[in-house]
């Protein structure tokens, strides 16, 4: 997944700017969709205590949504870097980046090693004024849209 966020330079704004524009699709805004639901899932699983719910709402966001649906879908997409895609390219980029970031923020409770090492290597991490460590990063929240 890292791959295809290579070139891709994140803005501070990004979630506001991914979801005001046209660029993104069915596809992106059925990720976005999922992510919110999983922050969802996993924060209320984590204040009722369930820690072992709260895992399998994590692992399915990543293997099942990410990973099995939108990193297939979004191939085309992303390995077509002409001008006439460029918003497109920019939308699953957007898209993957921000499911990554808000993924592994979920998951550092559970995994913190691990979280923190992928996080540090996200691609404009550090150009945006965030926290230095995953660790001090604000935890996801739902964000209604």
């Amino acid at each position: 997944a890292m791959q295809f966020v290579e070139d891709f330079a994140p803005t501070a704004t990004l979630l506001e700017d991914l979801m005001s524009g046209s660029a993104n699709s069915v596809r992106d805004k059925f990720m976005i969709s999922r992510l919110m639901k999983s922050v969802q899932d996993v924060n209320d699983k984590l204040s009722s205590y369930s820690f072992g719910d709260a895992q399998q709402s994590s692992y399915q966001l990543w293997l099942d949504d990410l990973c099995d649906v939108y990193l297939e879908s979004i191939k085309p997409v992303i390995k077509d870097t002409s001008e006439a895609n460029t918003k497109a390219r920019w939308a699953a980029q957007a898209t993957l980046w921000l499911t990554m970031d808000a993924g592994l923020r979920l998951l550092h409770p559970m995994m913190p090693f691990v979280t923190e090492e992928l996080w540090q290597r996200l691609p404009g991490r550090g150009t945006l004024g965030e926290a230095e460590s995953i660790m001090l990063a604000p935890y996801p929240e739902c964000q209604e849209k």
